[in-house]
C-alpha cells in the first residue's frame, strides 16, 4: 500500500511555486491545481508520527487532488531544471535498463536539445515536456507518472514519430527532493541504442556474442 501523498508545494502570492519546507507562517499560498487558499502545517516536529510540513485545503474540494499536485510540482520542478542545462550547456546523463535489447545504455538526454516546452499541442496528445532540437522537432517525450501511463495509441504514435518516450514514475511527494536523481534513472526509456540485423532480427550486441553468419548486414550507427 502506497505511502499517504501530501501537497508540500503551493503558489505564493508572486506566483511562485513554493515548497512546504521554505514556506513562512502567516504567507498566502493557494493550490496549484485548484487555486483556492491553503493552511501551511508547519510544527517544527521531527520522529516518530510527526508529517513532514504540507499545505491543508481548509475544506475537502472536489476534483483537487495531492496526486495530481504532485504531477504539477514535479513537471514544473524539471521543466525549470532541463531550461537551466540548455541555457548553461550543462549535460542531463540518465541510464537505464534497455526493454529491447536487455543491454545498459548511457546517453546524455540534451546532448542534442535546443529547446523545451511544457504541454505542447501535439494534436493527438499534450506530452508533460517535450524536448526539440535545432530543426524544432521534438525527438524526446517525457511523462511525468503518478497514477495514469500514456495511452497504448499515444505511445504508437511517438514510436512512428520517432521520439523517444521517457516515463518518470513517482511514489511519494519526497520525489520532489530526487528531480537529478529520478531523471538520472528513468522507470521507462522506449529507446534501444543497439541496433538490429535487418535479415534476422537479432541485435547487434548479440550478434557479436554469438555470431550468426550475418554480420555483414549490420546496420551503421
Amino acid at each position: 500500500m502506497k505511502k499517504q501523498i501530501l501537497y508540500v508545494t503551493a503558489f505564493d502570492e508572486n506566483g511562485m511555486l513554493v515548497k512546504a519546507n521554505d514556506a513562512r507562517k502567516g504567507g498566502k499560498y493557494f493550490c496549484p491545481i485548484c487555486n483556492i487558499e491553503l493552511i501551511l502545517r508547519k510544527s517544527g516536529k521531527v520522529g516518530k508520527g510527526s508529517k513532514r510540513p504540507h499545505f491543508a485545503h481548509h475544506h475537502l474540494i472536489e476534483n483537487c487532488a495531492p496526486e495530481s499536485a504532485l504531477h504539477f510540482s514535479f513537471k514544473k520542478l524539471l521543466l525549470e531544471r532541463i531550461k537551466e542545462c540548455i541555457d548553461t550547456k550543462m549535460p542531463m546523463n540518465m541510464a537505464w535498463e534497455c526493454d529491447y535489447c536487455h543491454s545498459r545504455h548511457e546517453g546524455n538526454l540534451l546532448k542534442k536539445a535546443f529547446d523545451v516546452k511544457e504541454e505542447y499541442n501535439m494534436e493527438l496528445c499534450r506530452p508533460d515536456i517535450a524536448l526539440f532540437d535545432e530543426k524544432g522537432n521534438i525527438f524526446v517525450i517525457i511523462e511525468i507518472v503518478v497514477t495514469h501511463k500514456p495511452e497504448d495509441s499515444v505511445k504508437k504514435y511517438y514510436k512512428e514519430n520517432n521520439i523517444i518516450l521517457i516515463q518518470i514514475e513517482l511514489d511519494s511527494e519526497n520525489d520532489l527532493e530526487k528531480i537529478d536523481e529520478k531523471l538520472k534513472s528513468p522507470s521507462v526509456v522506449d529507446f534501444c541504442f543497439n541496433p538490429k540485423c535487418e535479415n534476422c532480427g537479432k541485435y547487434k550486441m548479440d550478434l557479436f556474442n554469438n555470431p550468426v553468419g550475418c554480420l555483414t548486414n549490420l546496420p551503421v550507427f
